[in-house]
């Protein structure tokens, strides 16, 4: 199975990922 594209859950993942060291940095500052 070659997964060339991402899944959305992957991405929705991917993204809340980010969302929480966003976050977490902001909160930081």
């Amino acid at each position: 199975m070659a997964n060339k594209r991402p899944k959305p859950e992957e991405i929705v993942s991917k993204l809340r990922q980010v969302e929480v060291l966003m976050g977490q940095g902001m909160s930081r500052l």
